[in-house]
């Protein structure tokens, strides 16, 4: 979803909570617009490079679809944080309901673009609506070590899968370390 959606939704909902909660309001724009540096900073590990723009340019043009990428504020892990701190404090609970505005938010352009591109919708925090978006730390910590494969509602999805073992082939074939290992 585009940012500037995320911003406008998340300020209405802060300036119609100010009222109420006066500048600690401002967390739920935090959570609801900022949360989506780890796009960034996915491209800054990845990609190797600090330019904002191509960050941007890079999940404007889509040219994820095929990776399977980490964006560490969507996974599983950090909602489940997200909830617990959300319980122990009040600016913690404003912070969650941005976030959980902006995946909500995420969620509605998936099924948009499911739909208009005759994809299948999946759920919550599972496959991004383009690529692989990883839907739990654990999961892509495995993924990247090689022992898990990616899933899809429990069935293996056997294309990642083989091009998930090809990579790993060519990692073992040219790094001296794992060379030396077999």
């Amino acid at each position: 979803m585009d940012l500037s959606v995320h911003f406008v939704v998340s300020t209405v909902i802060a300036a119609v909570l100010y009222p109420f909660f006066g500048w600690l309001s401002v967390f739920i724009i935090v959570g609801g617009f900022l949360i989506d540096a780890d796009h960034y900073l996915w491209i800054v590990l990845s990609k190797r490079t600090l330019r904002l723009k191509a960050a941007y340019d890079y999940h404007r043009q889509c040219q994820h679809w095929n990776d399977y990428i980490l964006h560490i504020c969507h996974t599983i892990e950090f909602s489940v944080l997200v909830i617990v701190l959300a319980m122990q404090s009040t600016f913690a609970a404003l912070f969650s309901l941005g976030y959980f505005l902006h995946l909500f938010l995420d969620r509605i352009y998936a099924i948009q673009y499911s739909r208009k591109h005759k994809r299948v919708f999946r759920f919550f925090w599972f496959n991004d609506q383009k690529g692989q978006r990883a839907f739990s730390l654990s999961h892509w910590i495995l993924v990247e070590l090689g022992v898990a494969h990616l899933w899809r509602f429990g069935a293996v999805d056997e294309e990642a899968s083989r091009a998930l073992q090809q990579r790993n082939m060519k990692i073992i074939e040219t790094a001296p370390v794992y060379q030396r290992v077999a």
